[in-house]
């Protein structure tokens, strides 16, 4: 957490993270960090308390799409994080939030390029969103809002009321440790709820350690039909520039660039942020 103190902010541990930094114990299934009950009240609290300016997700993992299904209402504040988060950012979005950002954890701040850090600490210092270089593999122009995150975590929520719904967006990808057979599953299977009927683009992130996807993505390409870039610099990797979704954005060429490029003023002097395991 020293890069967010170091950016000014004042961290605000909840209850649980608190516990599991002073080595306490977890649920009954070991892959969570608290009951299902338990982590859906600090997600409350971090969502409501006016103890609380924005929420950082501290690590990933499994977990929120556990709890999604039973969000009451929330007070409206930044909520970051992704991989296991684009659970909590896809039904935050579905229900009218502005300022949901797909960025790194508290946890893999360290890990990042410099680029990517620098991005991140003028979005959340300044609101500013910088463009992102990929390469085309569909030509063609396209402008939408944007959604998505992690292919694993979207695929489990179709069939809930929080699926991806694709008519008008552009749709942004990224996963980890994934073969080429298990995307193209998690593929069809989003194909089938719907999620990619009216899709205005597709913009694809980093796909780490999931081998070579060249044919596989040549293959969904011509599939979608519409502008496709890939080896955008978001995902698990180093190169993981923050995305704001719900925001208006373009592929064009070989870049995704931002309708409004200055979304809000930053989240303020001596921030409060909350965090959270999943």
């Amino acid at each position: 957490m020293g890069i967010l103190e170091s950016w000014g902010f004042e961290v605000v541990a909840g209850p649980i993270l608190a516990r599991r930094l002073a080595g306490g114990g977890c649920s009954d299934l070991s892959f969570l960090a608290a009951s299902d009950e338990e982590r859906l009240e600090e997600l409350v609290w971090a969502l409501t308390s006016d103890e609380v300016d924005a929420c950082w997700v501290v690590r990933g993992g499994h977990g929120l799409t556990r709890l999604v299904q039973n969000l009451p209402p929330l007070v409206e504040r930044p909520v970051l994080g992704f991989s296991d988060v684009s659970a909590l950012l896809i039904a935050l979005q579905r229900r009218g939030w502005g300022r949901l950002f797909h960025c790194a954890n508290v946890q893999t701040l360290p890990i990042l390029d410099a680029a990517s850090l620098e991005a991140t600490r003028q979005l959340v210092l300044q609101g500013r969103l910088s463009s992102l270089q990929g390469r085309s593999l569909y030509p063609g122009r396209a402008e939408g809002v944007l959604w998505g995150g992690n292919l694993c975590v979207l695929t489990c929520l179709c069939g809930t009321p929080e699926q991806l719904v694709g008519e008008g967006r552009i749709l942004a990808l990224e996963d980890v440790n994934e073969a080429s057979y298990r995307l193209d599953r998690l593929l069809v299977q989003l194909e089938a709820s719907g999620a990619f009927r009216g899709l205005a683009g597709v913009a694809l992130g980093t796909f780490v350690d999931c081998g070579d996807l060249n044919a596989l993505w040549s293959h969904w390409a011509q599939r979608w039909q519409v502008p496709v870039l890939i080896d955008l610099p978001f995902g698990h990797g180093a190169d993981n520039h923050p995305l704001a979704l719900g925001q208006r954005v373009v592929l064009d060429q070989s870049q995704m660039s931002w309708v409004e490029r200055s979304i809000f003023s930053g989240m303020g002097a001596g921030p409060r942020s909350s965090g959270l395991t999943s």
